[in-house]
């Protein structure tokens, strides 16, 4: 297996608000993959972003290394306007443990978000052998059916994402299994990331 990072993406403006969360998520991915983690050093490190960028909103992209070498990268973010979404050809493997923890070991999402993105989209959705519903790309998914907001099981093969654990947590949203014909005959799609919290997404059905 090729080396891979941990990476964690939260955006400038909340932190350290929303920042617990990811780390929480980031420190046990790092002890299931046994990478070295020191989370002091991560708050060191934003602090000193605040201090060199003390205004704005920016994506920071936080990665770290098997021997706890941490990286953070700024970038600008775009507004999120009517967007669309496709479904991929690709079917994922719910027994890969990756899919339930965010690492730089994503090639397969990054490939497909590369090719899709060229015509427009903002995010490509996958299925997996079994033909249910897991996530996007770079995002959680839901479907709305009648009164209800729905979003997979983690047993799908999935990310907990932040916003999806607190949808959850609270009731507005109920897990079960979606399956093909459930996504298509969704009465609406939302999907959902730390950037652009919760939002609907228009589906390009086949």
């Amino acid at each position: 297996m090729k080396s891979f990072r941990i990476i964690e993406t939260v955006l400038y403006d909340s932190v350290p608000v929303n920042i617990k969360a990811h780390l929480a998520r980031m420190e046990k991915s790092a002890k299931y993959f046994n990478f070295d983690y020191d989370e002091r050093k991560i708050y060191r490190i934003l602090e000193e972003l605040k201090e060199k960028y003390p205004e704005g909103i920016f994506k920071l992209r936080i990665l770290l290394s098997k021997n706890g070498y941490i990286r953070i990268e700024k970038k600008a973010i775009g507004e999120f306007a009517d967007e669309r979404a496709v479904i991929s050809d690709k079917k994922t493997d719910p027994g890969n443990v990756f899919l339930y923890h965010k690492t730089t070991n994503r090639n397969l999402y990054a490939r497909e978000l590369k090719r899709v993105r060229k015509s427009g989209y903002y995010d490509v959705l996958f299925f997996n052998k079994k033909w249910q519903l897991t996530e996007g790309a770079i995002s959680n998914v839901y479907i709305k059916e009648e009164e209800s907001i729905y979003t997979p099981e983690l047993e799908c093969g999935l990310l907990n994402g932040t916003v999806r654990r607190n949808l959850v947590k609270s009731g507005e949203v109920k897990e079960k299994n979606i399956f093909y014909e459930d996504l298509l005959s969704a009465d609406e799609v939302y999907v959902s990331n730390s950037i652009i919290g919760l939002k609907k997404i228009s589906l390009e059905k086949p």
